[in-house]
């Protein structure tokens, strides 16, 4: 019977903690072999800065959306009671005697006062009913400003999409670096491991007599520099890996990154131009320029004349007229306003010029960000030919170097920068891909053209325009992209050595 106790403890026990730890287990594994689009995709659901862009949305959507209010009539219930005070005879006597005679003529007369010879209004009236107001012209300032805060909803809305471009591109950059230190990484193992090779190949001569005790400890002087270099990368791909565990809100030993992206090619830098109008911040800023020209319309709608209905329905009054309900139309003409619609309208002028020197300054800092984005781009694309070919010419000179030490033709200095070069050829080629692969996604963000994975639709998102939506992006003529919205699978390519 204890054993059994025991047993049904430990079972007790055992359960959570095996359930525990098969989750846990099975959420590290959800997060190995991470490519860029399942990283972008978990930074940007953590991103506070999208959500507050998604709020600012909201908060354009609302504006919007009251705006139109204004051309619906204003429906309330009301309720109304004024309070007189009493007239003394004394003060006025004509007046005293046009009340009286009022009152006494008046079906529903009120009783006069009794004591003095004083006379009281007509009992307090009051009115109680239902009515509404309705602005049926005021100058189309309400159509305006409708039209306004239509532009300022379409440009929240591509200021939104063009930030997620860049939070991709700023993605983008910190995952290639990781690649990049972990190859490298990989590379200085490998040339320690050569050197190692070579110092015990050079411990052996040094035994029969064959080299010297300095080239021995010139191969160990190139073997601990390389074990310090291989620290500093290391150092750099840990502050990279806790960077990219803190966009994504991952412990930086908690993931794993793979790398399919294909290397790019080069295209037209006129395609690129071409694309530069549609950019989403370009297109916000010409919504930014409608808002202010349909601004100014509406301030200058105040030079126009105001026209209203004004309707009540009384469901009980007193004193009793015998009328249910009136309808009132007020038309209202400005005349003098101490200058405040003409100082609105210059307001509205300035406001109108600087969006617009604001759309010029931007198309021009697009322009020479594509140019110099696309620059960066065809010479990394040249270097990293000029690499490759680097690299197997440094190869077969380590190689040709190592026999030739072997036959006594060449020093050991000579074999040691051979392999050290060959190894620093490896390391520059590495760089080289993953900065061709980064400046590509800098110039397709700086064209306009890079599309980014499509998120779950947030509430912002709900009513979007055809134009401004976040599908596909055409891209131009051959031209590589990096296309996120793609599956991983298909962007699959080679790599490079």
């Amino acid at each position: 019977m204890p054993q059994l106790r025991i047993f049904r403890t430990l079972l007790l026990v055992g359960l959570p903690l095996l359930s525990s730890s098969a989750a846990s287990g099975q959420e590290l594994s959800s997060h190995q072999n991470l490519g860029l689009n399942d990283v972008y995709s978990i930074v940007l659901q953590r991103s506070e800065q999208d959500q507050i862009r998604n709020e600012d949305l909201a908060v354009a959507e609302a504006r919007y959306r009251s705006s139109l209010s204004s051309y619906y009539p204003e429906v309330f219930l009301f309720g109304r009671k004024t309070y007189y005070d009493d007239y003394d005879s004394q003060d006025n006597s004509q007046l005293q005697s046009l009340l009286q005679q009022s009152q006494s003529g008046s079906s529903s007369s009120s009783s006069s006062t009794s004591s003095g010879s004083s006379f009281s209004r007509v009992n307090d009236p009051y009115q109680v009913g239902a009515g509404f107001r309705w602005p049926i012209f005021s100058g189309f300032q309400t159509y305006h400003e409708s039209e306004a805060r239509q532009s300022e909803k379409t440009s929240a809305l591509l200021s939104k999409q063009r930030f997620r471009e860049l939070l991709y591109r700023d993605v983008s950059e910190v995952y290639f670096q990781i690649l990049e230190y972990q190859k490298t990484v990989q590379i200085l193992s490998e040339e320690q491991q050569a050197l190692l090779a070579r110092i015990g190949e050079l411990s052996r001569r040094v035994g029969i007599g064959r080299s010297s005790q300095g080239e021995l400890l010139a191969a160990r002087t190139e073997y601990n520099n390389s074990r310090v270099e291989l620290e500093r990368i290391r150092g750099l791909e840990s502050t990279s890996r806790e960077l990219l565990a803190f966009l994504m809100g991952i412990p930086a030993d908690g993931f794993s990154l793979q790398n399919t992206v294909p290397l790019p090619e080069q295209g037209r830098l006129e395609a690129y131009l071409a694309t530069v109008e549609n950019r989403k911040d370009v297109l916000a800023a010409e919504q930014s320029v409608d808002a202010a020209r349909a601004r100014q319309d509406s301030s200058e709608g105040g030079y126009y004349p105001n026209a209203n209905i004004e309707g009540s329905y009384y469901a009980t009054q007193k004193p009793d007229y015998g009328r249910d309900w009136g309808i009132t139309l007020s038309i209202e003409i400005p005349i003098f306003s101490g200058g405040s619609t003409y100082y609105a309208v210059k307001e509205s002028d300035a406001n109108l010029r600087k969006s617009k020197l604001e759309l010029q300054a931007l198309k021009r800092s697009a322009s020479y960000e594509v140019r110099s984005a696309y620059v960066d781009f065809v010479n990394s694309l040249s270097r990293l030919v000029l690499l490759r070919n680097s690299v197997q010419i440094s190869r077969s000179t380590y190689l040709v170097q190592l026999r030739d030490y072997r036959l006594g033709i060449v020093s050991n200095l000579e074999v040691l920068n051979a392999l050290r070069n060959y190894h620093a050829s490896r390391r520059e080629l590495v760089r080289m891909e993953m900065l061709a692969r980064m400046n590509e996604i800098r110039l397709h963000v700086a064209a306009g053209l890079q599309s980014v994975p499509d998120p779950a639709p947030s509430d912002g998102d709900t009513a979007k325009d055809p134009e401004v939506t976040d599908g596909e992006v055409t891209k131009p003529d051959k031209a590589s992209t990096v296309n996120p919205s793609k599956s991983e699978n298909e962007q699959s390519g080679s790599e490079g050595e």
